[in-house]
């Protein structure tokens, strides 16, 4: 018995601290969805602060130990370079992420960092590499049953395909990836699926099957967060119509997706579109060198060194097959001096980057050597403090299990007096009513009854049911509140609707009691407005409402008023000229030890409603008290934080 009882604190501690591991990895992965969400926003928009945003992360992510979170962002990182050109750097990124997603065993996060190597490799013509890394996400995927993944690995292997022109393997691949995407959900992956596909068809010249693609995609890309891919697929039809000389069509559908674009403020989707109108005016030299020149104004803007020398290139073979070779000499001049500025910028980095290595492998080296020789003399500390350090240990785990038996003694006394309320709320305030229900249906049902006598008690068994309901909901809603504990909402409100709505609620039950209900609230010079949750104010208000009511005499009074504290808070007075509450129940009113009382016409309740009330009050930053004297009434205040630039209105 005694092992059993030393092996239940271990028990306890081993399940908490499993318990806690999960939470916290639930945690670090919710926070790093929030930061991929946000980096993704501003990754074509403001690739600036999309970078700012990915180092910020990195470093929280670094601190917290969490190595896939480190990797999501360097991931981050490698696809803002990758947009903006810069392959050998975004490669470099990748690695890293590669090598932190195998550390941290996330075969997910493997897999759809080696797709981002294999499209790096795939844009500098490397086939093999591209189709290898391709071909090892797959199977990673395809061991996780990953249709998302399977669905990605499928398409970018079409994507080599593609490249080569071999159009045939690339729609095998495809319709693969369309029957993975059956069981995945849609996402971005769905909508460049369909992009491959209106490429590969286009490159057999099966305009109708390319066209039938891209508009579906079109119609499944109308999101904002797919604004992108959907001027991809806008671009994307524009090409299949210019291959097949309706080019009037294909600048429709152009200049509907500069307009996405420019809407979104998506400045490299942008210039994509502008060089692709720029090639469908070559008829017309004027048009197309505006929109060369729009884009070298853009891409200026933004810094965008790798776009403008591109666009310099354009420009210089504009002119040159029309004969200015002075301007074509200028313009393609500007853009080697872009393309050296750029590579030099780039070499000066990895001379920086390899330098920083030297110096910290130096450094590394001396620590080493400064800890070898610190060894020696900490050796001799060391078995000194060991004893110390063993007993120290011995005390701790003891005073540990000490305060851990003591706290769960307190817990259990706290379970036992939640288990006592429960059977004390079904013993005796569901079971009386219930059998109270029973005792009018066989009256209901005797047919020596008038329908005068009949009609009365079904209107005191609609009574009966309405507070046996009324008791359970509480119930439930308390038992809820132990189980997963307070939820909580908060929002702006004004709450004189609410208040309004629950005096009309309960006017019926005043009006059988001949009680007359005062709403002051409704008739203040100031808008109350608070900061809380609405479910929260509406349960305490109608609540508070209901016992006045309850615990009133017939003639009585029930009045609400609102105001404001000191500090600025917002109050909130339900009085009564009812019974009173005697001081002995005063203090435990609020708790699970507080017992229900009979209202002044026999109305039963449970005593739930006010403890649910006091908790819901703090979880809102607020308070309930309540001032009493026996037989002259009683005043609850429920006092709530006002609204955010409310405090002094």
């Amino acid at each position: 018995m005694k092992s059993g009882l030393l092996f239940l604190p271990a028990f306890f501690a081993l399940f908490f601290m499993s318990g806690m591991a999960t939470a916290l990895a639930q945690v670090q992965e919710k926070s790093r969805a929030a930061y991929e969400e946000r980096i993704g926003f501003y990754r074509y928009y403001k690739p600036d602060s999309a970078i700012l945003l990915a180092q910020e992360a990195l470093l929280v992510f670094e601190n917290q130990g969490n190595l896939a979170g480190m990797a999501g962002m360097l991931k981050q990182l490698g696809m803002v370079d990758d947009n903006l050109g810069m392959p050998d750097e975004a490669r470099e990124k990748y690695n890293r992420a590669l090598s932190l997603f195998r550390r941290a065993g996330d075969k997910k996060g493997e897999a759809s960092i080696l797709v981002r190597i294999g499209v790096v490799e795939l844009r500098k013509g490397n086939y093999d590499k591209a189709m290898g890394r391709f071909l090892a996400a797959l199977a990673i995927s395809e061991k996780l049953a990953d249709y998302q993944g399977i669905v990605e690995a499928y398409n970018t292997i079409s994507e080599v395909y593609i490249a080569r022109k071999s159009f045939g393997d690339a729609l095998s691949y495809l319709k693969l990836a369309e029957q993975a995407a059956r069981k995945a959900p849609m996402s971005s992956i769905t909508l460049n699926m369909y992009t491959n596909f209106g490429s590969a068809y286009a490159g057999l010249d099966s305009t109708a099957r390319a066209e039938h693609y891209l508009r579906k995609g079109l119609a499944l890309s109308k999101e904002k967060k797919f604004a992108g891919l959907h001027i991809t697929l806008l671009n994307t039809l524009a090409a299949v119509y210019e291959k097949t000389g309706n080019r009037q069509r294909a600048i429709t559908f152009q200049l509907e997706a500069l307009k996405t674009s420019r809407d979104m403020k998506n400045y490299l989707r942008e210039l994509q579109t502008l060089r692709g109108l720029a090639e469908n005016y070559k008829a017309e030299p004027a048009m197309q060198l505006q929109y060369l020149d729009k884009a070298l104004k853009l891409a200026a803007s933004k810094g965008a060194i790798r776009q403008q020398i591109d666009i310099y290139a354009a420009m210089g073979n504009f002119y040159k097959t029309r004969g200015d070779y002075n301007k074509a000499l200028s313009l393609t001049e500007k853009g080697y001096a872009l393309a050296d500025s750029l590579y030099y910028r780039s070499a000066g980095q990895r001379i920086a980057n390899l330098t920083a290595v030297y110096e910290k492998e130096k450094s590394d080296a001396q620590v080493r050597e400064l800890r070898l020789l610190n060894s020696r003399k900490n050796l001799q500390q060391t078995v000194t403090l060991a004893a110390a350090g063993a007993i120290l240990t011995l005390f701790v785990i003891l005073a540990f299990y000490f305060y851990r038996v003591r706290g769960l003694n307190r817990e259990l006394t706290a379970l036992n007096a939640v288990k006592d309320k429960l059977f004390s709320v079904l013993g005796h305030d569901l079971r009386a009513p219930f059998a109270s229900i029973v005792n009018l249906l066989f009256l209901i049902n005797d047919d020596s009854l008038t329908t005068e006598e009949r009609k009365e008690l079904v209107h005191k068994l609609s009574i009966k049911c309405n507070a046996s309901l009324e008791t359970l909901n509480n119930l439930l809603r308390w038992g809820e509140m132990q189980i997963k504990g307070l939820r909580l909402n908060p929002k702006r409100f004004d709450p004189q609707a609410i208040i309004e709505r629950n005096v009309a609620i309960v006017a019926d039950q005043a009006e059988d009691k001949n009680i007359s209900v005062e709403n002051h609230v409704a008739g203040l010079s100031w808008a109350p407005v608070i900061f809380a949750d609405p479910d929260h104010f509406e349960f305490v208000i109608r609540n508070l409402l209901s016992n006045a009511l309850k615990f009133t005499q017939p003639g009585g009074l029930v009045s609400l008023n609102c105001g404001r504290d000191a500090s600025g808070h917002v109050f909130f007075e339900v009085a009564d000229t009812g019974v009173g509450i005697p001081a002995d129940r005063l203090e435990k009113l609020f708790t699970p030890a507080s017992i229900s009382q009979k209202g002044t016409a026999a109305e039963i309740g449970t005593g739930l409603g006010l403890l649910l009330s006091r908790e819901f009050a703090g979880l809102n930053g607020g308070t309930l008290v309540v001032r009493s004297e026996t037989g002259k009434g009683s005043v609850f205040t429920l006092t709530l934080p006002a609204a955010p630039g409310e405090e002094l209105a």
